[in-house]
């Protein structure tokens, strides 16, 4: 089975409120599926549908099992009392983070927000809908790293294309802005995916990250391209860097992710 064609069904690295129990009926709306490409799971709970957003950019949440179960979840987050002061956006590369490692070589305090699955629209829908309006201490830094389940097609899901990706992450970073205007961002870019340098993929990735740097103006929002700290020195993805040439490894795979992202972090001046 290839990377590309995976399905996940892992959960938000949200330990302070996981609880299976959990049981919250999905909202009343248009939604898609969460069968994505993203793990090498092989159970199946569902079929998946298609997508019902309007456009590359229209706000759509999942049709999976358990996707709202798991925004609610992230939801009760925002309310914690300590805050966090980094916070990780994204789909199931930043849900399946070290949290230990994380918080070791990050921040104590830095907190990952992913799901499973998600293409740009599914987290613009999760931004529009309360996961960003913290009760107090709103984070200084959200790190942004979505777009490769965009680019795929999956689970009656086409493949979208690299300007549409593009604008799908625009107005993911613009509604981060919109909803936390006082926090810095941090766009990190696609990270590469299949073992091989020569893979088609690679080429697209590399041309997406061109036009994302472009959004950066270094005073809001910033960019990092970690795609060579993820590779070997001839282009190759290691197995124990991604098993499955997407998902970084639990330690070797996100050790590698935290110290580059670092570098970055630290270079973004502080306004206190």
């Amino acid at each position: 089975m290839t990377a590309a064609k995976a399905e996940a069904e892992s959960v938000t690295n949200a330990t302070p409120v996981e609880n299976k129990s959990l049981e919250i009926k999905p909202a009343a709306v248009p939604v898609q599926s969460s069968d994505a490409p993203e793990t090498q799971v092989k159970s199946k709970k569902h079929k998946p549908s298609r997508s019902t957003a309007t456009s590359d950019t229209a706000p759509a949440p999942q049709s999976g099992d358990d996707w709202m179960a798991k925004h609610e979840a992230i939801l009760k987050l925002t309310q914690e009392r300590r805050g966090y002061d980094v916070l990780f956006l994204g789909d199931s590369i930043t849900a399946n983070m070290n949290l230990k490692l994380m918080r070791e070589l990050i921040s104590p305090r830095a907190m990952n927000f992913g799901i499973s699955g998600d293409r740009t629209y599914n987290l613009l829908w999760r931004i529009q809908n309360g996961e960003l309006k913290f009760k107090r201490n709103i984070p200084e830094i959200v790190v942004l790293l979505i777009g490769t389940n965009d680019m795929y097609e999956w689970g009656g899901l086409r493949a979208q294309t690299n300007p549409e990706t593009y604008r799908g992450i625009k107005a993911d970073v613009e509604a981060i802005r919109t909803a936390l205007p006082m926090t810095k961002v941090l766009l990190v870019g696609v990270l590469p995916r299949e073992q091989s340098p020569k893979d088609k993929i690679r080429e697209r990735i590399k041309s997406l990250n061109k036009d994302l740097e472009r959004l950066a103006d270094n005073k809001h929002i910033y960019f990092a391209d970690i795609g060579k700290d993820m590779v070997e020195k001839d282009g190759s993805i290691s197995p124990e860097v991604m098993p499955d040439f997407l998902h970084p490894s639990a330690d070797v795979g996100y050790d590698r992710m935290f110290k580059a992202l670092k570098t970055h972090l630290d270079a973004i001046p502080s306004d206190g």
